[in-house]
């Protein structure tokens, strides 16, 4: 079922005067590699609204078609939807998957967002993807240069057998300082899982993430009985009925990851968060596939999500994707410093300044 922001409207709604949706495409530096698609470039959404009194706030959505039900196309024409029943002054009953309006919904947002704590560096998870040049040690030891101490690896990728072999290789070369996240979005099987986890040291590896596809709640409960290690649930993670499945009747996770992108809205973020902490999951929040600006808003609702406590909220950020881009619009808000990020002050992109923007542009959608 859909769910009505009613306070939003009563907010926001009379004072929106135009609203600008923008697809662009973003050429990654190299290669994004997951167990379903070979990621070259992000395709997205950033949505403009301007308001009665000449405020301007962003927002952006990056779909991922396997990552969610939602494709980019999907989504463009659902925020072209919403648009224009917002600009009505309509009443708007929303999708459970945020991907669906997550651009315009954070727009709405955005100021709060401007407003939260910007002092704290946040610590940041590193990706450890070898290439034909650079193997599994030099990859890790590349990492640890900049100053990570929280890997993610991916599975489900090369093969089993290979798997097991880096999985084996990599709790060797860790520090005991250090942990790691095991991520197979969706792409084993349980036996596969069992065994892999069968391999892992509980002392190293901090998660093994979505080992199985995205409605295998029972498979999971059995999983998460069996092993020792934790595991935790993304892709099956949408909306709240989603998380409620993981509790109930019994846990099939100990771990939940959200993301602003996936989740949405910022208010149903803080209820997750809030549903996680009563119920004693933990959770990674932040979005590897995301530009700029989506990671922006995450780091700066980092610091307020830490309400939640320690077990719950205080884990390496996963809001990396802005380090896989070649380039954005966005790319003042934020900066990597040794293994963490910091958020700078707010600055509005000028699309027209930018002149690879022009090339990227898709189509533009103003709503008068």
């Amino acid at each position: 079922m859909g769910w009505v922001q009613k306070e939003l409207w009563r907010q926001s709604l009379k004072s929106i005067e135009k609203i600008s949706l923008i697809a662009v495409r973003l050429p990654l530096s190299s290669p994004y590699e997951l167990s379903f698609i070979t990621v070259k470039e992000l395709k997205t959404i950033y949505a403009k609204i301007t308001f009665s009194n000449g405020a301007t706030s962003w927002g952006e959505c990056t779909p991922l078609y396997g990552y969610s039900d939602i494709d980019f196309i999907t989504a463009w024409n659902e925020h072209i939807r919403l648009a224009e029943l917002l600009m009505r002054k309509g009443g708007v009953v929303l999708n459970k998957d945020g991907f669906n309006h997550c651009a315009l919904w954070t727009a709405l947002h955005s100021n709060s967002c401007k407003k939260l704590d910007m002092d704290k560096a946040i610590p940041m998870v590193g990706l450890l993807q070898e290439t034909v040049n650079n193997g599994l040690l030099n990859t890790l030891n590349a990492q640890r240069d900049k100053g990570y101490s929280c890997f993610k690896v991916k599975v489900g990728v090369l093969g089993f057998e290979q798997d097991k072999k880096r999985l084996i290789q990599l709790q060797k070369f860790l520090f005991s300082h250090e942990k790691i996240r095991i991520d197979a979005n969706q792409g084993l099987t349980p036996l596969e899982a069992r065994n892999l986890a069968e391999i892992c040291d509980k002392s190293l590896v901090e998660v093994f993430e979505q080992p199985l596809s995205i409605d295998s709640w029972n498979e999971m409960r059995k999983l998460s009985k069996e092993s020792d290690i934790d595991f935790m649930l993304d892709e099956s993670i949408i909306g709240m009925d989603s998380l409620q499945k993981a509790v109930y009747p019994y846990p099939s996770c100990n771990w939940v990851k959200l993301k602003l992108m996936k989740q949405g809205s910022i208010e149903l973020t803080h209820q997750m968060f809030k549903f996680a902490r009563d119920h004693s999951l933990r959770v990674i929040f932040g979005n590897g596939v995301s530009g700029y600006l989506g990671n922006y808003q995450e780091a700066l609702l980092w610091h307020e999500l830490q309400k939640y406590g320690e077990k719950t909220a205080n884990n390496a950020i996963e809001s990396n994707g802005f380090l896989k881009v070649e380039a954005d619009p966005f790319s003042n808000l934020l900066t990597f410093d040794s293994g963490t990020v910091i958020c700078n002050e707010w600055r509005d992109p000028d699309f027209s300044d930018c002149e690879i923007i022009k090339e990227w542009k898709v189509d533009k959608h103003l709503i008068n």
